[in-house]
This record gives structure tokens, sequence and C-alpha cells, in this order.
């Protein structure tokens, strides 16, 4: 909020990774700020402090679908470096992943899951 005005925002959703059940993680979507403030670190400040109650909450990772340049700042990387297959058809450089837990993710393969809606298409 600046000036009594929402500006930026992000939500998390439970993740997980198929067939390593196990894995607890999070979905990073949607993550948005107003154009007139992007570029001034409120972007960088939602994610740092999703990341932060992610751990708080013991999530292993973070996966997102968005620009590798702005998330790989941040320390996401590409999910496929990990052989974690994408929720749904993208551009496979694209799906970023970042460990919560190091080394959480040295031995996992799989599938990164995402709840029901994001998987829906919606009717135009």
């Amino acid at each position: 909020m600046m000036d009594g005005h929402l500006v930026g925002y992000g939500l998390m959703t439970a993740a997980s990774i198929t067939p390593d059940a196990h894995m607890q993680g999070v979905a990073l979507a949607p993550l948005a700020v107003a154009p007139e403030y992007q570029g001034g670190g409120i972007g960088v400040a939602i994610v740092t402090e999703l990341d932060m109650r992610a751990t708080d909450l013991r999530r292993d990772f973070v996966s997102v679908v968005g620009d590798r340049q702005f998330f790989g700042r941040l320390g996401f990387q590409k999910a496929a470096k990990y052989k974690l297959d994408p929720p749904f058809p993208v551009v496979t450089e694209d799906h970023l992943i970042k460990e919560l837990v190091p080394g959480v993710l040295a031995s996992v393969r799989g599938k990164v899951n995402y709840p029901a809606p994001f998987l829906t298409q919606v009717a135009n």
C-alpha cells in the first residue's frame, strides 16, 4: 500500500512434486505491481516476504512461471536443472524453482503440481 492505494500483490498456494509426494512447496502466482511503481523494488519486496512466510511454514520450494531475469536475481533457477517438469504446457525456460531448504531438490525428479484452478482453461 502506498498513499492508501494497493500497488502490488503476490499469492502463494500449495504445490507438490510427483512422484515425490513428501515434498511440500508453494506456487507463486500471481505477482503484480502497478506499472507506475515497477522498478522500485516492490516486486522484490513482495517475493522476499512470501519466501520468508513459506520458509516459516516449512515449505521446501517455490515454483513460478515467469520472467527469468527478474526471478533469477532472487535465486530462482530453471526447474529443468532439477529434472522437474512444469505443471502445464509452458516454455521450459520460464518454469523456475527456488529451494527454500538447501539441497532439498538434489535427488528429486518428477512433475511440479499446482492446484486445479491453475489447470483450468478459461473460455473467451
